[in-house]
């Protein structure tokens, strides 16, 4: 919970949108409509430097093919060390 909570927050300092304001548990969706990609994209470049995360739909999609946010999970990152 402890680094959910705080790699959310970091995004919300970097300007990033979560879907939901913060999290309350180990899942939060990011909405990268602001930031000129949609989710598909970040996805396939986070798998290029090992970073698993989800594409994910967000309110106002138009599309499930292309969302436009991704889904981050803190127990595979806490499982690989990163505090």
């Amino acid at each position: 919970m402890r680094n959910s909570k705080a790699g959310c927050q970091y995004l919300l300092d970097k300007g990033y949108r979560i879907v939901s304001g913060g999290t309350d548990n180990h899942l939060y969706t990011v909405d990268l409509r602001s930031k000129g990609t949609d989710g598909g994209r970040f996805e396939a470049l986070a798998s290029e430097i090992s970073i698993a995360i989800n594409k994910n739909t967000v309110p106002g999609d138009k599309s499930a093919l292309i969302p436009s946010g991704i889904r981050i999970g803190a127990p595979a990152m806490t499982t690989r060390g990163c505090e």
